[in-house]
């Protein structure tokens, strides 16, 4: 989850669809549908809410680097991070055919 949010190319704050996108294609060789898409975008956002009003729930995701960078929160992190891990479980990732 630390990798897209570092690696974006731009100068400026990256939106979340796009690093969804990018991290999506980083995991599955592939760009997310627009269901897809709005589902983890559904997801990270809630996620950092949840996040947001539990900070100490996110200790265990972050772990020592915290903070990826300046453009995130650790909420923000934490909830992509989450959505990583969702992303590995996938019968995709895990098979790629």
């Amino acid at each position: 989850a630390h990798r897209p949010a570092r690696e974006l190319p731009g100068g400026s704050r990256q939106t979340l669809d796009a690093r969804l996108r990018h991290a999506f294609r980083l995991a599955l060789s592939r760009p997310p549908d627009k269901g897809e898409l709005a589902a983890l975008r559904a997801y990270v956002e809630r996620q950092a809410d949840n996040f947001s009003a539990r900070p100490e729930s996110m200790a265990g995701l972050l772990g020592r680097e915290g903070q990826a960078d300046n453009t995130l929160t650790s909420p923000e992190l934490a909830a992509l991070t989450a959505a990583a891990r969702g992303r590995f479980n996938t019968d995709n990732f895990i098979t790629r055919e």
